[in-house]
């Protein structure tokens, strides 16, 4: 067991620099989108290989429903590596991400272990120190609209990729691998009403014809010019 937990550790870092280096040139929903559907291909590839499973549509849906919100942390956490550095949004994510289903947990009446409840406490003020801002040439601290650049996308990264292990949770532990297949076919269903909603607001844009969109974040007096 420890040298899977390895072989899976080493196997997410390489994941997160690979797939951080490929969402600053084709964008976090792009390389998510076609993560997730070489993921479906290789699990049905191996599917003859594991032992037959008993799974359930409750098991597909609970699968489905994790498979949606992974695929939405994936996106916010790539989105994050190309506003940051990686140093800051991965342990901050993966800090938040071991957080929430502790927190769950706790509320569905699991009491946990003072080891477990330390390294809880010692996550919360590892996302306080990294998540501190970094200084620019003038020393001042980066920061965007909502704190440190990448940090927000960091912690709701986290609470997606929390939320995945809830969902997965509440599989039968006869069902194998299938809740992994609705897993990537939610997360694939969910990235293609994202994009067929950003498609459409594009063709509403074009029939508006030539006249240029309402800025989003101007000022007063660039508002009266606007009108």
């Amino acid at each position: 067991s420890s040298l899977l937990a390895i072989l899976s550790a080493a196997t997410f870092g390489a994941g997160d620099f690979l797939g951080g280096l490929a969402s600053r040139r084709s964008g976090p929903l792009r390389v998510v989108a076609v993560s997730q559907l070489y993921g479906l291909i290789l699990i049905g590839l191996l599917l003859p290989v594991f032992p037959p499973a008993a799974y359930s549509a409750a098991d597909f849906g609970w699968g489905a429903a994790a498979g949606m919100s992974g695929g939405a942390a994936l996106v916010a956490f790539y989105r994050g590596l190309t506003r940051a550095r990686m140093g800051m949004v991965a342990p901050v994510a993966a800090g938040v991400g071991a957080i929430v289903p502790a927190l769950f947990g706790l509320l569905s009446g699991e009491r946990p272990s003072a080891v477990a409840t330390t390294g809880v406490a010692v996550a919360v003020l590892a996302i306080f120190i990294v998540g501190k801002p970094a200084k620019t040439a003038s020393g001042q601290p980066r920061t965007g609209r909502a704190g440190p650049r990448g940090l927000p996308e960091a912690v709701a990264a986290g609470i997606g990729f929390g939320a995945f292990f809830i969902f997965l949770s509440n599989t039968s532990a006869e069902s194998g691998v299938w809740p992994l297949v609705g897993a990537r076919l939610g997360s694939l269903a969910l990235l293609w009403l994202h994009s067929n909603k950003g498609h459409k607001n594009q063709s509403r844009s074009r029939l508006r014809g030539p006249s240029q969109p309402y800025p989003s974040r101007v000022t007063v007096r660039e508002r009266k010019k606007f009108f």
